[in-house]
């Protein structure tokens, strides 16, 4: 997803080939999954087809008006599944994303992220913690298991040029949970930013459940990956120390392995919204018809 994203939704259709994700951001909202085309013919202004590598079968169409609204339809290379993708911009000017027409950030930004998992296996393997799911090098060694102030517990895995440290520790229900809310957020930026290696950002979203990437690369450098999630017991942080001079990985490769977490539960997990933001913005959002309107009504849509 381009932006923040606030909340997560899975639709069901009765007539669905399967499960379909929805991303709900500030100023924008993508819908990806099953095709879904179909449903939203009668919205459709102009359609066509385009090529890209990797991708067959492509095709695009575009929302009448103003709604700057796109879908496109493709099944990737070697695959027999065909998936769909519904994006809206909301024309925000302040945001570096919605300020461009949908077709704009679809084809730089949506399109070009598509690409299979399978080159994950050549070179990690996933390893369990209870219910949590995560990929480390085939390479990596664990060196230590730990619980550090009492609180956390610490798997730390070793590799050449590569640091890795899993931790997790439980969720106090007695505190209020910010962990995914854009003021936190920013912190993380601004603790682990710095001047020489600009730090990115992006919302990741591992089969409909939330989570947040920071990266901060510099190449031939030292650098770092840190992806944090969370379950109905735990949080989770994720924390890639390395040199990419001295790895035996590249950044992307890297990037790639943290990104992808998986929970035993997530079918449960999904049933609860995944508001990223405190209580007092979601019943903001909840009432606010020129935020949720569209959003809702393309779920009601969609599930039919």
């Amino acid at each position: 997803m381009p932006n923040i994203s606030l909340r997560g939704d899975t639709v069901e259709s009765k007539s669905s080939d399967g499960l379909l994700f929805a991303v709900h951001g500030y100023t924008g909202i993508l819908l990806v999954g099953p095709p879904h085309g179909k449903k939203i013919n009668k919205y459709i202004q102009n359609e066509g087809i385009y090529t890209y590598p990797g991708l067959e079968n492509a095709s695009w169409k575009i929302f009448k008006g103003k709604t700057h609204v796109m879908y496109t339809e493709f099944t990737p290379s070697k695959t027999k599944t065909t998936y769909g993708i519904t994006y809206l911009g909301g024309g925000d000017v302040k945001d570096p994303y919605q300020d461009k027409f949908a077709e704009v950030v679809m084809s730089n930004y949506i399109i070009p992220s598509i690409e299979p998992l399978s080159g994950l296996d050549n070179y990690s393997h996933v390893k369990h913690w209870d219910n949590f799911g995560y990929r480390i090098p085939k390479k990596a060694k664990l060196v230590s298991e730990a619980m550090e102030d009492n609180k956390y517990e610490v798997r730390t895995y070793e590799d050449v040029g590569v640091k890795i440290r899993v931790l997790r520790f439980r969720i106090d229900p007695n505190i209020v949970d910010k962990s995914l809310a854009k003021k936190q957020i920013f912190t993380f930026l601004n603790k682990y930013g710095d001047l020489e290696a600009p730090t990115q950002y992006a919302t990741v979203w591992n089969n409909g459940l939330p989570g947040f990437l920071i990266d901060r690369y510099k190449p031939n450098g030292e650098s770092f990956l840190r992806h944090f999630t969370k379950d109905s017991e735990y949080y989770y942080s994720y924390r890639i120390d390395y040199d990419e001079s001295k790895s035996l990985y590249k950044h992307k490769q890297l990037r790639d392995m943290i990104e992808y977490v998986s929970f035993d539960n997530a079918e449960s997990l999904r049933k609860n919204t995944q508001w990223r933001i405190d209580n007092s913005h979601k019943k903001k959002f909840d009432t606010d018809p020129s935020f949720n309107q569209w959003y809702m009504g393309w779920i009601n849509i969609l599930a039919q």
